[in-house]
């Protein structure tokens, strides 16, 4: 019987790593050139996010006027996206995948996942390990894989 070639795609809005295992211990290893890391503006850096002043049509009342979109997210969803396709393109190198994000980039990824990705996810986990070791990881998705 064939072993299952498992890929785990570890990100956030920042960073993105893919890893590579088969069989029931899932030993990982990463795949090569899937280490990526986005540079993002330093969210405390409010030199770029002063409000637009907008004026009253009559009196000399003002108000702040919202931005539509975060510059900041706009650009983690971009970065989600670049590396969903990343991994889409190498499709046929893997037979499940499974993806590791914190809840609010997992809601973003599941928007914009290819249609080739979406049959061969095995799994999602909510929670943030791109700062964790590959064993933690693999613990982490071997656990959840079997519940």
């Amino acid at each position: 019987m064939k072993q299952l070639r498992t890929w785990i795609l570890v990100c956030d809005g920042g960073r993105s790593q893919v890893y590579s295992g088969s069989g029931s211990g899932l030993k990982l290893e990463p795949v090569a050139g899937s280490d990526c890391v986005n540079d993002l503006p330093d969210p405390r850096d409010n030199s770029n996010n002063q409000r637009d002043t907008g004026y009253a049509s009559s009196g000399n009342r003002r108000y702040g006027v919202e931005d539509r979109v975060d510059p900041r997210r706009e650009m983690e969803a971009r970065f989600l996206d670049t590396q969903l396709d990343w991994v889409a393109e190498r499709q046929a190198l893997f037979d499940r995948l499974v993806i590791v994000a914190p809840p609010k980039a997992l809601g973003v990824m599941r928007k914009s996942m290819p249609p080739v990705l979406k049959g061969k996810i095995a799994g999602e986990i909510a929670a943030d390990l791109t700062r964790a070791t590959a064993p933690d990881i693999a613990a982490r998705v071997s656990a959840d894989l079997a519940s």
